[in-house]
């Protein structure tokens, strides 16, 4: 199955607001965490990590919360602005029915001001029994905006 990728809906206005904080900036913490099947997507309602941390996975290997992105890189070229990090992995994690991944800004105290960035839906259940769980970004980016001319 094919894997799709979303905004939250309320990403740029948070964004533009300064509700999200630079995303390569050295103080801003950008996580990843796995949610199971159990999870509906609401891109309008859902704003916050508290609004998914409930449908996290659980097993060895995985911490509640997620993992945070290294080596984040933001760009811009011609009307494209690309957001970049190092590929995301757990060692050794024991963790069943994963089948999103969110990107949030993990940066403030409270979960309820931890803005959500987008969502990618993997299309069907992935697992590691004992085993690296691994993300690979696309080469071009996790994720691109470009402006029309």
């Amino acid at each position: 199955m094919a894997q799709t990728s979303k905004f939250y809906g309320q990403f740029p206005l948070n964004a533009f607001s300064k509700l999200v904080n630079d995303l390569e900036g050295g103080g801003t913490t950008i996580k990843v965490a796995l949610l199971t099947s159990a999870y509906t997507l609401d891109q309008d309602n859902h704003v916050a990590y508290d609004d998914i941390s409930a449908y996290e996975v659980v097993g060895a290997g995985y911490t509640a919360g997620g993992k945070a992105l290294t080596t984040k890189d933001l760009t811009y070229a011609a009307r494209v602005t690309t957001f970049d990090a190092d590929d995301t992995s757990w060692a050794a994690a024991t963790i069943a029915d994963v089948w999103y991944a969110v990107l949030y800004d993990d940066t403030e105290a409270a979960d309820a001001d931890k803005m959500l960035i987008g969502i990618i839906c993997f299309g069907e259940a992935k697992s590691a029994a004992a085993a690296t769980f691994q993300i690979i970004w696309s080469e071009s980016g996790i994720f691109t905006v470009t402006v029309g001319a």
